[in-house]
C-alpha cells in the first residue's frame, strides 16, 4: 500500500493500522502524509505475520493527546517493523513506542520531541 501527499486526521481509532492477514504481510509506504488527532497514530501489528511502515517526510502529531493514551508511531511484535526518514513526531501521549520486540528504525534526521514520553528508536541506520 502506498500513501501519499495525504491527511489522515480525527479517527477515534487508529490513523494506518498494518494488521497482515494470516496468509500474508501487509507492508506501506507513507509520503508526505499527516497523521493528526486520532486516537492512535500509526502502527505495525507483527505478532503473527510480517508487518512493515515506511514512513518519510511525513508529520505524525497531537495522537492521544486528549485520551492521554495514544501513541504517534508503535511497532508491536517481532515481525513489526517502522522506519522513519525526515519525519516529526511530536505532541502525542507516546511519541515512539514498541511492545513485544517491535521494531522502530531510524535513519537520524527525525524530529521526536513535545511527546509527553517521546521514546527513541530500537536502531539507527545509515542512508546509502
Amino acid at each position: 500500500m502506498y500513501i501519499r501527499d495525504t491527511s489522515v486526521h480525527r479517527n477515534t481509532g487508529y490513523g494506518v493500522r498494518l494488521t497482515p492477514t494470516a496468509q500474508g504481510q501487509a507492508v506501506a509506504t507513507l509520503t508526505r502524509v499527516d497523521v493528526e488527532d486520532n486516537a492512535n497514530g500509526v502502527i505495525a501489528d507483527g505478532f503473527y505475520q510480517p508487518a512493515q511502515a515506511n514512513i518519510f517526510h511525513s508529520s505524525i502529531e497531537n495522537n492521544g493527546a486528549d485520551a492521554g493514551t495514544g501513541y504517534g508511531l508503535q511497532a508491536t511484535g517481532a515481525d513489526g517493523i517502522i522506519r522513519i526518514g525526515d519525519t516529526d513526531v511530536f505532541g502525542n501521549t507516546y511519541g515512539l513506542r514498541t511492545a513485544a520486540n517491535g521494531q522502530i528504525r531510524s535513519f537520524g534526521d527525525n524530529y521526536v520531541n513535545g511527546n509527553t514520553t517521546d521514546g527513541a528508536p530500537t536502531a539507527v541506520i545509515g542512508k546509502m
